[in-house]
């Protein structure tokens, strides 16, 4: 942990924690390490998500969803934040999948719900009527642009 290298030393504090078991001779110092260094892979999955280095987000949001307890996984919405890269690296099907872990655990679930048709209209062929549909209509006529003129006849 000193050197910075939490993913490894994730990895070494679970195989402690797993002999700690058998000879309980640390006590819950090793789960204390084990919740610091959780806690700086979080943010370090976030920083890297807010650089746009979404492959390390990623990869540190798995390592997260497979060593949390269900309470701490709702706490930090972890699926949606595994959806949300997902949806960076444009893969709609694994975000999909993602946004409906975070609905069955119950993860955000408003941010969720909003977050479904979005990814829905997103997920779906460029080339279908429902989307060629809809895209014409708000190129032809825009919500904004009708509110923009009526404040300047006014």
């Amino acid at each position: 942990m000193r050197l910075g290298q939490y993913l490894e030393a994730r990895e070494w504090l679970t195989k402690a924690e797993f002999r700690n078991h058998k000879f309980n001779l640390y006590g819950d110092r090793i789960d204390f390490w084990i919740d610091n260094c959780n806690s700086r892979l979080l943010s370090e999955a976030d920083a890297s998500f807010e650089a746009a280095d979404y492959y390390q987000a990623k990869e540190h949001y798995a390592v997260l969803d497979h060593g949390l307890s269900d309470a701490t996984k709702r706490q930090f919405a972890i699926y949606l934040r595994i959806s949300c890269v997902y949806c960076k690296l444009r893969d709609y099907r694994n975000a999909d999948q993602a946004l409906l872990q975070a609905l069955e655990n119950n993860h955000q679930p408003d941010y969720a719900l909003e977050l479904v048709p979005m990814l829905r209209q997103l997920s779906q062929p460029a080339g279908s009527e429902i989307n060629v549909k809809k895209t014409n209509s708000r190129l032809l006529k825009p919500d904004w642009i009708s509110v923009s003129l009526k404040s300047y006849t006014s």
